[in-house]
């Protein structure tokens, strides 16, 4: 119901502004939802006695039941079957409060971002500063955001960002929470499946975004540990199972854009932002280890 009600917010949000968010409104939806739960939950007794042996009464089932008069007498759980429990959840708490500790995680050696504007040469290369308090949202502990040009003319954007360990709160934001926020409008998203340059899956989210008159192309994806994926959901399940088996948590986003310039094609941006991931999959292991 709660997922039901974020969406329905979200798409009013879309088609009527913010303050369809905001004040009374907001306040006063959250309790029709709640009434709706408790309808919903009476909905589900009503069902459950209509089908219970022998058939009761869905308001005799809403209350509680008699007691009976003599309680049964506990069962004697063998002393060997206690211990063997209480031993297997200490195992299990020893091992979470490894896995989960920050001095429990492997932190790989890597290059700094500081060196990327090296492997652009004969490009012109702007590193941008980030915003403190962007920065301090993101939580990444190296990042770099660059304007581009090609030799050709080409122009582009770059955003790396990485962390160490993700673990308390410390994650990524996906680009398509943050892009409407600049004012940008997403008008075509899709995912793509590929292969990277040494054989291996490369999924990735492209994007077409505009504002006003002007439009960009966007890829991006979570580097994560050799794995290449477009999808949020994909990525956690996969940033658990590392965190077990390999005792990594790290990884990386990595952002390209280029613009959809006066007489060009989406086909034409297309070529030229393949052409730049091709030439970041060449020098981004040494700064986001596999």
């Amino acid at each position: 119901m709660n997922s039901i009600r974020i969406a329905a917010t979200a798409a009013m949000v879309q088609a009527y502004g913010t303050e369809q968010a905001e004040g009374a409104l907001h306040f006063f939806e959250g309790w029709v939802v709640f009434l709706f739960c408790l309808a919903a939950l009476f909905g589900v007794v009503a069902i459950l006695a209509r089908f219970s042996t022998p058939r009761v009464n869905p308001l005799d089932a809403l209350t509680t039941p008699d007691l009976p008069l003599t309680a049964p007498r506990p069962g004697k759980a063998p002393g060997a079957a206690i211990f063997a429990g209480a031993a297997a959840a200490a195992l299990v708490a020893i091992g979470a409060s490894q896995i989960v500790t920050d001095d429990a995680l492997i932190i790989p050696e890597r290059r700094t971002f500081s060196g990327v504007p090296e492997e652009f040469n004969g490009w012109s290369i702007s590193v941008l500063p980030i915003d403190p308090s962007v920065a301090e949202v993101l939580g990444a502990d190296d990042s770099i955001v660059a304007n581009l040009r090609s030799p050709e003319g080409d122009d582009f954007n770059l955003y790396f960002a990485y962390l160490n360990a993700q673990r308390d709160g410390r994650s990524w934001h996906s680009p398509r929470q943050c892009i409407p926020g600049g004012g940008w409008k997403i008008v075509s998203q899709k995912t793509v499946d590929a292969k990277a340059g040494d054989g291996r899956n490369f999924s990735y989210n492209r994007l077409i975004i505009e504002n006003g008159d002007y439009r960009q192309l966007v890829y991006y994806w979570y580097d994560q540990r050799g794995r290449k994926v477009a999808n949020e959901f994909v990525m956690k399940f996969w940033l658990i199972v590392d965190a077990v088996t390999r005792k990594r948590s790290d990884g990386a986003m990595i952002r390209l854009l280029t613009p959809i310039g006066d007489g060009m094609t989406v086909e034409d941006a297309d070529k030229k932002l393949q052409g730049l991931v091709g030439r970041v999959e060449a020098f981004l292991p040494a700064y986001v280890p596999n």
